[in-house]
């Protein structure tokens, strides 16, 4: 008797609810962790084991071991989606301009990401904070201690991440991960320009260069948010563009109170 390993995807995937459902999660969050397929499911490990291996070909692991769709997955699912009326796949697109896949390939590896992490922290919060200037989201103004200035940089990619997993949770993309959390700090590189003007006391270029660093931050995040949510770029522009606004009325309430 042939196994269902061996039926054709339709048969293996509409043959059971359990991984049509795994196909549809997969299809509407791109990657999804074991621990959150077994909530969503509510099935015990066996069983989940069992189906995710039924699945086999549609369905693989990515380099942060979360599952994810293959092409042929990918592929039926779209098929699948445009049939009963659920959202399109969710995947990154990108341009000359919004490096969502620089994101893709970095959250696939957390050592790498985790380096470029612990590299943006050290220097910005160090840049910033020996002439006393403090990062207030994505803004920069001067006159705090060095401990609160060092320290404003690493709580502004918390901050980040923060805002950015609120907006994913209120519109159903609930995606938390380490990885994720870390690249932030690619997000927050060009503020490192910023800081190296202000250590060299180059006061001259620093508006000019907080607004360049700023531009580039809000192309960067875009790129994130496509990345890291699957949201299209047109929102992810907006909604980082959100965040520059908060940091922007944040910034004059503490300077003009």
């Amino acid at each position: 008797m042939p196994s269902v390993k061996d039926a054709s995807p339709e048969v293996r995937v509409m043959g059971h609810p359990v991984r049509k459902r795994l196909i549809e999660l997969l299809g509407e969050k791109q990657s999804v962790s074991f621990s959150e397929l077994r909530e969503e499911t509510g099935l015990p490990v066996g069983t989940l084991y069992y189906h995710l291996d039924v699945l086999s070909g549609l369905v693989t692991q990515d380099g942060s071991k979360k599952y994810v769709l293959t092409k042929d997955g990918i592929k039926f699912y779209s098929e699948m989606a445009q049939k009963e009326g659920l959202p399109l796949p969710a995947q990154p697109k990108t341009t000359s301009l919004i490096p969502a896949w620089v994101f893709t390939r970095m959250m696939n590896s957390l050592p790498v990401t985790a380096i470029v992490f612990v590299f943006v922290v050290a220097a910005g919060g160090y840049l910033l904070g020996v002439e006393g200037y403090l990062l207030a989201l994505m803004n920069v103004y001067s006159g705090q201690g060095y401990v609160i200035s060092a320290l404003s940089f690493p709580l502004a990619l918390v901050s980040y991440y923060v805002y950015s997993t609120l907006v994913a949770f209120i519109s159903g993309r609930r995606v938390v991960s380490v990885s994720g959390f870390l690249a932030t700090g690619l997000v927050y590189l060009p503020f490192l320009l910023v800081g190296s003007l202000i250590a060299l006391n180059m006061s001259r270029g620093t508006d000019f260069a907080l607004i360049v660093s700023q531009l580039i931050s809000i192309i960067l995040g875009t790129g994130y948010l496509t990345s890291q949510y699957g949201y299209r770029l047109e929102r992810s522009f907006l909604l980082q563009l959100i965040y520059y606004v908060i940091s922007t009325v944040l910034f004059f309430g503490i300077v003009y109170q």
